[in-house]
């Protein structure tokens, strides 16, 4: 949306469901306003007066929230990455990769975590997309809601990590140890590719779980349509409601059911 808000006052406004992607919110003042819902992704909320504000269900990835006054604000379901709960040694790779997305590549840097010791971290609603996460070591962590499209998981380890309502779409999981995760409501689909112009190309890049041990992990609710699943180890997996039309599980090595 990229609106020009900054010191605007709208307090009380309702704003259900509005979208204030990008938007310009500088010292705002949305004191008491009604947010639920709302997409703040990449909003610039420094400074603001949220006080009071319904912010149930809103997204927040990237949003830049320094200074700004929550106090009494309704969070419950909201989606954003707490930067208190985050290791300091990896607040400015993350702050770098959030630049990274939002210029297109053009700023910052991708994160690399390839091979890193990140078990038990709480990363709930960041954005991902694109890292390399390679070899890394996340058992136990937490990463609900975050956003790891065309992520690099390949050979990690994700035993009972919580990857619920995760957005893994085109993911690479190949040889990932997901045994005891928790992927409920997880996207695990394929990502079409768009041309230069941004236009659909028709052309899918399907998530990997070949050989991914996905053993007693919840798959409640998962959407694995097209995903690549030879190899993948699924015994004692809840696979109640998963969608799996498309999904290549046969031939040889075929998953393990």
């Amino acid at each position: 949306m990229d609106a020009m808000l900054g010191g605007a006052r709208i307090a009380g406004a309702s704003l259900h469901c509005a979208d204030l992607s990008r938007a310009d919110l500088k010292s705002a003042n949305l004191a008491q306003a009604k947010l639920k819902g709302a997409n703040l992704t990449g909003a610039d909320l420094t400074g603001a007066n949220l006080k009071g504000a319904d912010l149930r269900q809103a997204v927040l990835r990237r949003a830049l929230i320094e200074g700004a006054d929550m106090t009494g604000a309704s969070l419950a379901g909201a989606i954003m990455l707490r930067i208190e709960n985050v290791p300091v040694a990896l607040r400015g790779a993350l702050r770098e990769h959030d630049i990274w997305i939002e210029s297109g590549g053009g700023k910052g840097a991708r994160a690399n975590f390839a091979g890193r010791d990140l078990a038990g971290v709480d990363l709930s609603g960041a954005d991902l997309s694109g890292a390399d996460l390679n070899g890394a070591a996340l058992s136990r962590a937490r990463l609900a809601d975050c956003l790891l499209v065309m992520a690099n998981l390949a050979g990690a380890n994700l035993a009972r990590t919580d990857l619920a309502a995760a957005d893994l779409e085109g993911a690479d999981l190949h040889d990932a140890n997901l045994a005891g995760a928790n992927l409920t409501d997880a996207n695990l689909t394929a990502l079409q590719l768009k041309r230069a112009d941004g236009t659909p190309s028709g052309r899918f890049w399907p998530a990997n779980l070949e050989g991914a041990d996905l053993r007693d992990a919840d798959l409640s609710g998962a959407n694995l349509r097209g995903a690549r699943m030879r190899g993948t180890k699924l015994q004692g997996a809840n696979l109640n409601r998963a969608l799996l039309e498309g999904a290549d599980m046969g031939g040889p090595g075929r998953a393990r059911v």
